[in-house]
């Protein structure tokens, strides 16, 4: 019976135009090369090359049964790819989050739920793109500033966060515990790279405001250590590891930003048609310790 090694032998025959140039690609002998052909020729019952004394080339038959080789050979490679992907996902969880400190949160909680799966996570500040990838199932789970609705989707809220202003204890607004966003646009402040969202609400209420966001967390660490410049930070971002806490934090004080926008609650959603051993972890997830 004829292989799928020997129809993509043949689609190479095929693309080079002679069994030489074929057998050289293939790194085989030619003999070899005739041979799977032959043996084709005779799994099929019919002559597919036209053999003269200086020649073989495919005759009409045999450029039917290219076309129908390849399009069997894509369709069995599209067979593998959907067959490992499936089998990726049984051993993987994908985490697509709105904004880093619900990321880090959910996947600490995923890996201690979980300790034998694969964990990938990415940033995504468009919130219409992290629906979509929870529907293509390209995100098992996802955490947006608003519920997801849909058709076999479950959803739950598991945290808050807010935002904070730090400002050097001298600054003319360390006089405020609490401010709205109006109240400091205007100011230059630097922004922690991939803050997802966040970066959308700051720039909608601060228009008069340069927003200096830094390319790695090392860049901003440098810039705020090392000048009095106003910066953003949560109360949940200084609690959790991967936010060391500043080396000049003593020199500043934390001044909640008043506005509705400047806290979030996040939910955490999975599609329950295409992962439903997520579907337990999603529902008791604010039952599970997120400051562990």
């Amino acid at each position: 019976m004829a292989s799928i090694d020997d129809l993509e032998q043949l689609l190479v025959v095929a693309r080079k135009g002679t069994l030489s140039a074929a057998a050289r690609e293939l790194h085989t002998s030619q003999p070899s090369l005739t041979r799977t052909m032959q043996r084709l020729e005779a799994e099929f019952k019919v002559s597919l090359f036209d053999r003269t004394s200086g020649s073989v080339t495919l005759n009409s038959t045999g450029d039917l049964a290219v076309e129908r080789a390849r399009s069997v050979v894509d369709s069995y490679n599209l067979m593998l790819e959907d067959i490992r992907k499936h089998d990726a996902q049984q051993k993987s969880i994908s985490i697509t989050s709105c904004a880093p400190v619900p990321l880090s949160v959910i996947s600490s909680i995923v890996r201690r739920i979980f300790p034998n799966f694969s964990i990938t996570q990415s940033i995504e500040p468009q919130l219409d793109a992290i629906t979509d990838a929870l529907s293509s199932n390209d995100a098992q789970l996802t955490i947006t500033p608003h519920p997801i609705t849909g058709n076999n989707t479950l959803t739950v809220p598991f945290m808050q966060e807010s935002l904070y202003l730090a400002v050097p204890t001298n600054h003319i607004l360390a006089r405020y515990d609490e401010l709205r966003f109006s109240d400091f646009n205007g100011y230059n402040i630097v922004m922690h790279p991939d803050v997802g969202f966040w970066i959308s609400v700051c720039r909608e209420h601060l228009p008069a405001s340069q927003l200096l966001v830094q390319q790695s967390d090392e860049a901003f660490r440098t810039v705020v250590e090392n000048s009095e410049i106003l910066y953003f930070v949560t109360q949940e971002a200084r609690k959790i590891a991967y936010n060391r806490l500043l080396r000049t934090d003593s020199e500043r004080k934390f001044i909640r930003i008043l506005d509705t926008d400047a806290t979030a609650t996040f939910y955490c959603s999975c599609n329950t048609s295409f992962n439903p051993a997520l579907k337990d972890f999603v529902q008791q997830l604010p039952m599970l310790r997120i400051d562990d």
